[in-house]
């Protein structure tokens, strides 16, 4: 009796073993998907636009020279961080409807991404 317990204990451990192999699969595949994807965010006076792929990575920043040669071009730097800032947060949405889609939950996810991406919450 002993035995067949700990055989049954062994072949759960197995399968347990065998799903989170899949998952893990899963989410690499999910995460090579979402690298291919690309979200682009504009700011709202069209000074700046970003574009980030499905995993916030970014890939594209364009400057439009008026914010440059503006009165305020140390303003340029923050309104960078807020674009990028925002384009992120847009690039989390889609992921977490394809995470949604995927796993019927954003979890995993959720636990993957940082509690903030504001500047100076590091």
């Amino acid at each position: 009796m002993y035995h067949n317990g700990t055989a049954r204990i062994a072949a759960q451990g197995e399968e347990l073993a065998s799903r989170l192999d899949r998952t893990s699969d899963r989410i690499e595949e999910l995460q090579r998907e979402l690298a291919g994807k690309r979200v682009a965010w504009r700011s709202e006076d069209g000074l700046y636009r970003v574009a980030v792929d499905g995993n916030g990575r970014l890939l594209d920043l364009d400057i439009e020279p008026l914010a440059i040669r503006s009165a305020h071009p140390e303003k340029v730097g923050p309104a960078v961080v807020a674009a990028v800032i925002a384009a992120r947060r847009a690039a989390v949405e889609v992921a977490r409807l394809r995470w949604q889609e995927e796993f019927g939950s954003t979890t995993i996810l959720d636990s993957m991404l940082p509690e903030s991406d504001e500047p100076g919450d590091r």
